[in-house]
C-alpha cells in the first residue's frame, strides 16, 4: 500500500508470482546434459547475472535450476521493512562480474568483485572466457557481449521486441558479429533460441574435450 513501508515477504511473494518465459524449466537441466556428453563429462555451471533485485530471483520458481543468481540487493530490517540498497550491479559491470566467474575469485561480499584485472596464469581460471556461453536482452549486457566475443566466448541475444520490429539494442551495436545470434524468448524444444543454446552448449562441450585431448587426458 502506498505510504506503507516495503516488506520482503512482498516483494518474495512477487518473485514466486513472476512467470518464466515458455521452456526454460526443461531447457536448463538439457543444456547441463548437452554440454556435459559433448565435453566427455565436464561439470557445467549455470548462472542469473542481472541489474535487478536478486531478492525476486532467488524466490522464483527458476532459481533452484542455477548455481547462483547475481544481481542487485537489498537489506532488511529485523522486522522485514527494507532498510536501503545493499548493493546495485550497475550494467557496466556484468562484463567485471564475467571476468571475476572465469577466474574463481569471490564475488558475494558487498564490495564484490575485486581484483578482476590481475594477471592469473590460464592454467589457473576456474573457466576460460571462450569456454563461456552468455545470453543478454539489451543494451545492459553489451560490454558482457564485447567481452565474450573478444576473448572467443558466445554471446547470444534475445529479442523481445515484437515480430517484424529490430532489437532494440541494436543500435549500439558496433558489429554485428558481438553476438552469435539473435533470437525471441522462447525456451522450448524446437524453437530458434533452444536450437541456439543447445549448438552453442555443444561447441562449448567439444572444445573442452579437444583440449583434453591435446593434454593427453
Amino acid at each position: 500500500k502506498r505510504g506503507e513501508p516495503l516488506k520482503r515477504k512482498l516483494v518474495e511473494e512477487v518473485g514466486r508470482s513472476m512467470e518464466a518465459y515458455p521452456g526454460v524449466e526443461q531447457l536448463m537441466p538439457r543444456l547441463r546434459e548437452v554440454a556435459a556428453k559433448a565435453s566427455g563429462g565436464a561439470e557445467v555451471e549455470l548462472y542469473v547475472l542481472s541489474s535487478g533485485f536478486v531478492d525476486l530471483l532467488t524466490a522464483s520458481r527458476i532459481a533452484p535450476l542455477f548455481d547462483d543468481v547475481w544481481g542487485s540487493s537489498l537489506h532488511w530490517n529485523q522486522d522485514g521493512t527494507l532498510n536501503g540498497v545493499k548493493r546495485a550491479l550497475i550494467h557496466s559491470e556484468k562484463a567485471r562480474y564475467l571476468l571475476a566467474l572465469a577466474k574463481g575469485l569471490d564475488i558475494a561480499g558487498a564490495n564484490e568483485p575485486q581484483d578482476v584485472l590481475k594477471d592469473l596464469a590460464p592454467e589457473d581460471w576456474h573457466v576460460p572466457l571462450d569456454q563461456m556461453i552468455y545470453v543478454g536482452d539489451g543494451a545492459s549486457d553489451l560490454d558482457a557481449f564485447n567481452l565474450l566475443h573478444d576473448r572467443g566466448g558466445i554471446a547470444i541475444a534475445v529479442n523481445q521486441s515484437a515480430e517484424g520490429k529490430d532489437w532494440e539494442a541494436a543500435e549500439h551495436m558496433f558489429d554485428d558479429a558481438r553476438v552469435e545470434n539473435l533470437a525471441p524468448p522462447d525456451f522450448r524444444e524446437g524453437a530458434e533460441m533452444a536450437k541456439t543454446l543447445v549448438l552453442a552448449a555443444e561447441i562449448v562441450g567439444k572444445r573442452v574435450k579437444l583440449r583434453s585431448l591435446a593434454k593427453g587426458e
